[in-house]
């Protein structure tokens, strides 16, 4: 089964992190942005790459648990309804 795969290679492409180490040049897309776009310095551009980035990375997980437990309770409920439908087997 590939999808628990592709949903954390998704998940790792929208928070912005990867599995190679990262470099001491690398510091992330928000990063980038501020430097860049908004001529920010560096250090208020790693500021708001560790403000930004942590909390969505951590609120991207807990949402991801949420969805996650509704949809296992909701399998589990039709797993039991209709278990409870099916009629006995009698020998």
């Amino acid at each position: 089964m590939a999808w628990p795969f592709l949903l954390s290679l998704t998940a790792t492409r929208l928070i912005g992190a990867s599995s190679a180490p990262a470099s001491p040049t690398s510091h992330g897309y928000v990063y980038d942005l501020f430097r860049t776009q908004l001529n920010a310095s560096d250090f208020v551009a790693s500021t708001a790459q560790f403000l930004l980035v942590a909390p969505l990375r951590i609120l991207l997980i807990v949402v991801a648990a949420w969805v996650l437990s509704r949809l296992g309770t909701r399998m589990c409920h039709r797993l039991a309804r209709s278990l409870r439908l099916r009629p006995p087997i009698l020998g």
